[in-house]
């Protein structure tokens, strides 16, 4: 798993401890739940030096009904807006990196009976390989300058 989409899993289950599904939603999942599917990227040049992924993820989650699912969205939103749009990246096991994600944004929608969306977007930025060369060796000039 992406380690920004794994940080982002961290920080709702922080928020709402319930079962979370990454691969697929089982037949007969457990309700309530998260489900955090693969987000959709994006691509574009940056800087001389950087290109830019922009992602967007769709976090569903599953309630009794529309109305609770859509307000456990909006207290996750709310607590995202409020940490000023940042997320703590985790490594594998847990632990804060010391570095953050920031949410470009954090949008609120109802899908089907029982389900709301979480739609977060954010720019990564990735650095271009950089050609290896031989270096040259030594220059000498013997020029006499006046």
């Amino acid at each position: 798993m992406h380690q920004e989409v794994g940080s982002i899993l961290g920080y709702c289950y922080s928020k709402w401890p319930v079962t979370v599904y990454t691969k697929r939603v089982p037949q007969n999942f457990t309700v309530p739940c998260i489900y955090i599917p693969p987000p959709v990227e994006s691509d574009g040049s940056d800087t001389v030096s950087t290109f830019l992924k922009t992602y967007t993820l769709g976090v569903k989650i599953f309630h009794v009904d529309s109305q609770q699912a859509v307000e456990k969205v909006q207290e996750i939103a709310d607590a995202i807006r409020v940490g000023r749009y940042l997320i703590p990246i985790l490594t594998q096991d847990g632990n804060q990196t010391g570095k953050c994600i920031r949410i470009k944004r954090a949008d609120v929608r109802s899908a089907d009976e029982g389900v709301a969306i979480l739609s977060l977007t954010w720019n990564s930025r990735y650095k271009y390989d950089k050609p290896t060369y031989e270096k040259m060796g030594q220059l000498k000039l013997n020029e006499n300058l006046k």
